[in-house]
């Protein structure tokens, strides 16, 4: 919480969304006195892309930027990319590079021309999902929300493909977010190209 409070942009609406969570996670969230800060508690634990419309849903801003609970981001991160949107009014949803830690330190790379996130959306994500800032009004004029029956790993790729005939990607070249790795990441343990399939 600490990295998303102390970012350098301060104008902003926290959205949190606490999908029947079973550790603290609420009663953190509930110790913070930020008046930026709005909590959702859904009654039920569901697929990632119910909570994800749920703060989709609550949003009030001009973007939607994304953050996973257990990620890092660096404090420029939302200053960073709300000018880069600001100045390329053509960009719908952009992002930036990702660094590893954890059970890996390696930084994770994302190709930055529209062109060629285009070209990337063939072979998977264009833009790093918990990396990604979302033009709001872009989602709003064509109804896009995460499917409520999309599976739990490859959802950021399919609403990429539902957003994709609208608008365009891009990322910047720095990184934006410290991406924890291991055993607690949805995808841990899995076969990459089974679930691509």
């Amino acid at each position: 919480m600490d990295g998303i409070l102390g970012q350098t942009f301060k104008d902003f609406e926290l959205i949190c969304v606490d999908d029947m969570s079973t550790d603290n996670s609420l009663d953190v969230l509930r110790s913070f006195q930020d008046p930026r800060l709005c909590i959702i508690e859904l009654p039920v634990n569901g697929e990632p892309g119910i909570a994800a419309n749920a703060g989709l849903d609550a949003a009030h801003g001009e973007y939607v930027v994304r953050m996973d609970a257990d990620d890092i981001a660096v404090p420029e991160r939302i200053a960073l990319q709300v000018a880069f949107m600001d100045a390329h009014p053509e960009i719908g949803a952009s992002g930036g590079q990702l660094q590893l830690f954890g059970t890996e330190q390696e930084p994770w790379k994302f190709v930055l021309a529209p062109e060629t996130c285009a070209a990337q959306l063939v072979f998977g994500v264009p833009v790093a999902q918990p990396a990604s800032i979302m033009r709001r009004s872009v989602l709003e004029a064509h109804g896009l929300r995460y499917g409520k029956d999309w599976p739990r790993i490859g959802e950021d790729w399919l609403l990429w493909l539902q957003i994709a005939p609208h608008t365009r990607f891009a990322n910047l070249p720095e990184v934006l977010i410290y991406y924890r790795r291991g055993e607690q990441n949805i995808a841990h343990g899995s076969d990459k190209a089974a679930n691509f399939a």
